[in-house]
Parts: structure tokens; C-alpha cells; sequence
């Protein structure tokens, strides 16, 4: 992507900067996921601040996906968690956010360890860097895939699921203070599982 080019001087410009950026594309993940919501705000305050700079802001599929497309040079920018691991051309520009591993249990539950999740049902798409993260945490106290039931194919759809009864716990990678885990936890019928390491 050609981060300045001068402008066509064959037909005359309202703006008399001698430079434009063409659109920087940012890759941010699902419209509804923290990442993707933090990216527009971004893009608004670059566009409003800096004119000649515009940020055309992409829902993928997340991380994984964010980190194959700067792979393949498909984009310029990407949002991902800070424990995946980038490949060979993608660069940390700027930390948006601490991320941590948050576990949501329902309020009554009678699980306190991360080990007690063991063939419970987990909201969460099998698929992504929110999935690949929680198997590695899994690995970590000797647990495989094969020991949980996953439930949804998006956040949303876990989350639902969650508040039905219809999984024993979530498994999310965000910011400590997200709202939507706060409000779970809050409203009495859901709370945070300690994972210690």
C-alpha cells in the first residue's frame, strides 16, 4: 500500500498540501468485539485531526485472521492479543489495552479452578485467537481440547448461551475492566474465576 503519494498535478487540487495518504486498512475483528469498536474511534480521531490521513477500519474474523491478512500484505494495520504470536512481518505499533484471560462462571456455580472446567461447556467459538489462547491455558493445567464442549460461533452468540444456562462457563481475552464481564458479574448471576498460574 503507497502510504504517500503526491497528487495527480495533471488536474488542479482544492488542497494545497502536496501530499495524500491513500486509505490505511485496518483489520479489527468482529463489529461488536472491543478491538473493532477501539479501531473506530481511531479512525475518527485520525480523520478529524489529520485530514489528509483516512483509515478504512475491516471486520475480520479476529486475530488469527487480523495476522494472516498482514501476512499477506492484504492489509496495512491489525488489532491482536498480545500472546499470539505475530509471524514473520507483522510489527507491535502501539498496545491498545492490557489483555487477560477471564473466566465467567454462572453465580451458583460450584466451580472455583480452571482444572474444575474439565468436560463442562465452554462459550466460546472453536476458532481464533480467544480459542487458541484458552487451549494453551487449558495445556497449561494438563487439559486438551477433547475435555471441553464448546458453545457459539461468535462472542455473542456464547454470551447468550451464558445468560440461558445453556454453558457453565465463558472464556474471554479483553480488557479487565470490559463492561459486558463487569455487568455479568454485577448483576449477581455470574461470577469471575480465578485462574492462577
Amino acid at each position: 500500500m503507497d502510504y504517500g503519494r503526491p497528487f495527480d498535478t495533471s488536474t488542479p487540487s482544492p488542497d494545497p498540501s502536496p501530499w495524500v495518504c491513500s486509505p490505511l486498512v485496518l483489520a479489527a475483528g468482529s463489529s461488536t468485539g472491543e478491538s473493532y469498536i477501539l479501531a473506530k474511534a481511531i479512525e475518527a480521531v485520525i480523520e478529524a485531526k489529520v485530514p489528509r490521513v483516512s483509515i478504512d477500519v475491516q471486520e475480520t474474523n479476529g486475530t488469527a485472521d487480523n495476522l494472516k491478512q498482514i501476512e499477506a500484505n492484504k492489509v496495512d494495520l491489525a488489532t491482536a492479543q498480545a500472546d499470539v504470536p505475530a509471524g514473520g512481518i507483522a510489527r507491535t505499533v502501539a498496545i491498545l489495552y492490557s489483555d487477560s484471560f477471564q473466566v465467567v462462571v454462572q453465580g451458583k456455580s460450584t466451580l472455583r479452578r480452571f482444572t474444575d472446567l474439565k468436560g463442562k461447556r465452554i462459550g466460546l467459538a472453536p476458532k481464533g485467537g480467544q480459542y487458541a489462547s484458552f487451549l494453551q491455558v487449558a495445556q497449561y493445567f494438563g487439559l486438551a481440547e477433547k475435555d471441553f464442549t464448546f458453545i457459539g460461533d461468535s462472542d455473542q452468540n456464547s454470551d447468550l448461551a451464558f445468560q440461558q444456562g445453556q454453558v457453565d462457563a465463558i472464556f474471554r481475552v479483553s480488557d479487565r475492566q470490559c463492561p459486558n464481564r463487569d455487568s455479568h458479574s454485577e448483576s449477581g448471576w455470574a461470577s469471575r474465576l480465578k485462574v492462577r498460574f
